[in-house]
């Protein structure tokens, strides 16, 4: 039923409209006044001219996933098992079969700038079956998890998204409209509900978990900075070594040179492509917390400087064998250095950015009387770029 409307007395009516008048003028006043306050920059007098930006300038950080030890002279890839498809691969703890709701969970970095649009995003997975008597072929489905909540679910057991062929690593790219944002791509979650259909079940291999997209301005590839495997039913989290401070680091695989640095023994970053065409960029700098392997004992220290490359073209060192960019000699404490890296001015440098850092034992190692020789642990490698874009 409707209510009948009681009949307002007249003489309420005027100030009554008056009041929301002024009420709507007030508030129309503060929108603008706020909105004027929000624009980069207004011309006095005469015509106003109204500037605002693409991309706000504002630091981001992305780690390399990339990553080569040649502390032995000879290079190896060490790089993220996830990142690449390269062979490199990551076993499940535990053989699966299907329908267990067990699974790997990936968390994508969060490197991009918030409020763009995102078109055309995908996962891209690549697996296999480890093999063995009595395997089969391995098989996913994935949902998608943004804040805390699932926002997408692709493929289920009795409709698997892909499948391998026995052993052979297969790649499956699949769309995921609902990631529409940098908002919602930045520290995404996938997680991936793989098995292996053998008559005796068997481990999988994943070679592969990226998300892909693009944003008005640039096609991007996102990589896992932490994965999960839930496959036992006993979660257990494997952080990227070089992402965060945390208790997963990397060990350099051979004691460092005694006495000078050799610039054939290196470890090596290779940051990808990540800032948009167009930017103006303002800075960049590495952050990169190591310690010893071991104390380094009798008055010895472990040192490094630093060589920056546009691709394979060299653009500046960081330090010398005479002045190193820091020295340790703790086996435990984290020595955490900021190195600003002012010869990264513009986006081709930035897109190209290959960082070489040179260890060695001062003043030498090995021998009575000596410092022991010891290796490099890194917790934490990370570029940060500050860029803006008209």
């Amino acid at each position: 039923m409707l209510r009948a409307r009681s009949a307002e007395p007249k003489p309420l009516r005027r100030p009554l409209r008056w009041g929301a008048v002024v009420g709507s003028a007030i508030a129309a006043f503060v929108v603008v006044s706020g909105a004027l306050a929000g624009f980069s920059s207004l011309n006095t007098g005469g015509p106003q001219t109204v500037a605002t930006k693409r991309i706000f300038p504002g630091p981001r950080s992305l780690t390399a996933q990339d990553f080569r030890d040649a502390s032995s002279g000879a290079e190896s890839n060490r790089s993220d098992a996830y990142s690449y498809a390269d062979g490199t691969v990551a076993t499940t703890s535990t053989a699966i079969a299907s329908g267990t709701n067990t699974y790997v969970e990936l968390t994508m970095s969060s490197a991009h700038p918030g409020g763009l649009s995102v078109s055309g995003a995908q996962f891209n997975f690549r697996l296999a079956s480890s093999g063995g008597g009595q395997s089969g072929n391995a098989c996913f489905w994935f949902d998608v998890r943004s804040g805390g909540s699932v926002i997408g679910t692709h493929g289920s057991y009795a409709a698997a998204t892909g499948c391998s062929t026995g052993t052979t690593l297969a790649t499956f790219s699949t769309a995921i409209p609902e990631v529409s944002s940098t908002d919602r791509a930045n520290g995404l979650v996938i997680r991936a509900y793989v098995w292996e259909t053998g008559t005796k079940t068997k481990t999988v291999n994943i070679d592969l978990a990226t998300l892909t997209g693009s944003t008005p301005y640039t096609a991007f590839t996102a990589y896992e900075i932490q994965a999960v495997d839930d496959t036992s039913g006993a979660p257990a989290a494997l952080p990227w070594a070089l992402e965060t401070v945390d208790a997963t680091t990397y060990q350099a695989a051979s004691n460092w040179p005694s006495a000078a640095p050799a610039t054939t023994k290196y470890l090596k970053l290779t940051l990808e492509p990540f800032v948009p065409t167009g930017s103006v960029v303002t800075a960049v700098s590495l952050t990169n917390v190591w310690h010893a392997s071991a104390a380094v004992t009798n008055g010895g220290t472990l040192c490094y400087y630093l060589e920056t490359f546009n691709g394979a073209t060299s653009l500046a060192t960081h330090g010398s064998a005479g002045s190193p960019v820091a020295c340790t000699n703790s086996g435990t404490t984290f020595a955490s250095d900021i190195v600003s890296l002012p010869e990264v001015n513009d986006v081709t440098k930035a897109n190209n950015l290959v960082i070489k850092l040179y260890y060695w034992i001062s003043p030498l190692c090995g021998g009575g009387g000596n410092p022991g020789c010891v290796k490099s642990v890194t917790d934490r490698a990370v570029v940060s770029y500050s860029y803006y874009l008209d």
